[in-house]
């Protein structure tokens, strides 16, 4: 695991550097007092390389060396988990049961999402989004109602609110 996250970090440095290489030809602001036009891919590229910076630095200073010193093979785990766990015969009976699942939730997640974007003209943000984030909440496992409540309602207005003054960007509030 520690190779592949060296290998990827420093793929993701690559890729920060190409992209900051493209966004240092943006052209400059034209307005004065107003983030240019380079100011939101400066803010990505230096997030972007700070994380992959992070993950190599993470992989050459943690000394925790994970070795399986155990005889259980990965079969036997796997047959010992799937029969006492969830009482079925085989592994295969929960790959089935897992794709099912997943391809239910992928499904109505995309057809959430169409909608959302289908009624946003029409509804407006500050209407439609709450409505989104407690499904899209629900359906990624977050059971808590409190939590749906109070994410699905915050989250939105504190979005609109960060861009309409914050950024000076309008978005459709209501529509009717």
């Amino acid at each position: 695991m520690r190779k592949k996250n060296i290998i990827s970090s420093l793929a993701f440095i690559l890729i920060g550097i190409w992209y900051s290489y493209l966004t240092y030809w943006l052209p400059t602001r034209t307005i004065p007092n107003t983030p240019g036009p380079s100011f939101f891919p400066w803010v990505i590229v230096i997030c972007f390389l700070t994380l992959s910076i992070l993950l190599l630095c993470k992989n050459f200073f943690d000394k925790s060396k994970k070795t399986d010193k155990s005889s259980i093979s990965y079969s036997t785990l796997k047959k010992v988990f799937v029969s006492r766990i969830f009482g079925l015969k085989s592994f295969e009976d929960i790959v089935e049961l897992a794709k099912d699942f997943f391809e239910k939730k992928v499904f109505t997640l995309l057809l959430m999402m169409l909608t959302y974007i289908a009624l946003l003209p029409f509804t407006g943000f500050l209407l439609t989004t709450p409505f989104f984030f407690a499904g899209f909440m629900f359906l990624t496992s977050e059971k808590r109602f409190l939590y749906i409540i109070v994410f699905s309602i915050s989250i939105p207005f504190s979005i609109f609110y960060l861009f309409q003054n914050v950024f000076s960007i309008f978005l459709p509030n209501w529509s009717f």
